[in-house]
């Protein structure tokens, strides 16, 4: 972790998220990174300490929509799931989350529908991630009314995702078309 970190306790993205088996990030790394480096030179890893999974940083979001699709056209054998990110948080504060959340949805619901996505045990806010997730939603829905947005469970136009990554928190929020499960030579 850098300074830049340290102070801010958030690092801007975008980032790609891929997961792997546990054991397998440097191939995944690997992979990842050998469809991304042609559309984006300057991509780099951030250092994640959780198992079986590897987060990407791209230099700038206007290369995230083809450096997924990239990924998802590529033939790989360790890359399971692809979920793009905004921030990583590096201070598990509820409050915190709470306001960069709204911060990034009013940017980008309005009028949509959306579901929260919650990924980890989440023990640093001693709560579940369904529960999580309900709470994330109705403080999304109470602090946005005058945009229109509501909860979609089935069909949502936007994910809004909380990944837990050990030493961070990664916060997404993009259209549900852009999360992907890869399927894999065991699938």
């Amino acid at each position: 972790m850098n300074s830049e970190v340290h102070k801010n306790a958030v690092l801007k993205g975008p980032f790609i998220l891929v997961t792997t088996r546990p054991g397998r990030e440097t191939v995944a790394l690997e992979e990842a990174l050998d469809a991304i480096l042609p559309i984006d030179i300057n991509a780099r890893e951030v250092n994640i300490t959780r198992k079986g999974v590897i987060v990407v940083r791209l230099s700038s979001m206007d290369k995230l929509s083809d450096a997924i699709s990239a990924l998802k056209n590529r033939i790989t054998s360790t890359i399971f799931h692809i979920i793009p990110l905004d921030i990583l948080v590096f201070r598990k504060d509820l409050c915190l989350v709470k306001r960069l959340l709204v911060n990034l949805c009013k940017d980008k619901l309005q009028g949509a529908s959306f579901r929260v996505r919650c990924r980890g045990s989440f023990q640093g806010f001693n709560i579940q991630s369904s529960t999580l997730e309900r709470l994330l939603g109705e403080y999304i829905l109470r602090s946005l009314s005058s945009l229109n947005v509501k909860v979609n469970l089935e069909a949502p136009a936007f994910i809004i995702m909380v990944y837990e990554l050990n030493n961070a928190l990664g916060i997404g929020v993009f259209p549900s078309y852009m999360m992907i499960r890869k399927k894999t030579r065991w699938d």
